[in-house]
């Protein structure tokens, strides 16, 4: 079971398709708990914090979602595990960027 990054339209009807990435438990649990977030930092990166609620990402959102992944991932990069995810998280914020789409993010 993992958090999965569907690219959508307006609507944030869940698709039929697979999803474009995935965010596992562990490296979730990791970021989340074990590591932590400053504060007030990575508002839209936190909206993914609850694993079992749904999150939504606009196409307005997108780079400002981009920009805090980059940061975090220069924060907790060294952690094989965890640097592979957010950069699977990131080249799906990527495509959805250029491909005009928003994103839903959902544990299915």
């Amino acid at each position: 079971m993992a958090l999965d990054f569907h690219l959508v339209e307006e609507n944030y009807k869940p698709p039929n398709k697979q999803p474009v990435a995935s965010f596992e438990l562990q490296p979730h649990e990791l970021i989340f708990f074990r590591f932590g977030l400053p504060e007030g930092k990575f508002p839209l990166f936190k909206r993914m914090e609850d694993y079992y609620n749904d999150s939504k990402y606009s196409l307005n959102e997108l780079q400002y979602l981009i920009n805090e992944i980059e940061e975090i991932h220069v924060m907790y990069g060294s952690n094989e595990q965890l640097s592979e995810q957010l950069s699977s998280i990131l080249v799906a914020c990527k495509q959805a960027l250029n491909e005009k789409s928003n994103i839903l993010v959902f544990c299915d």
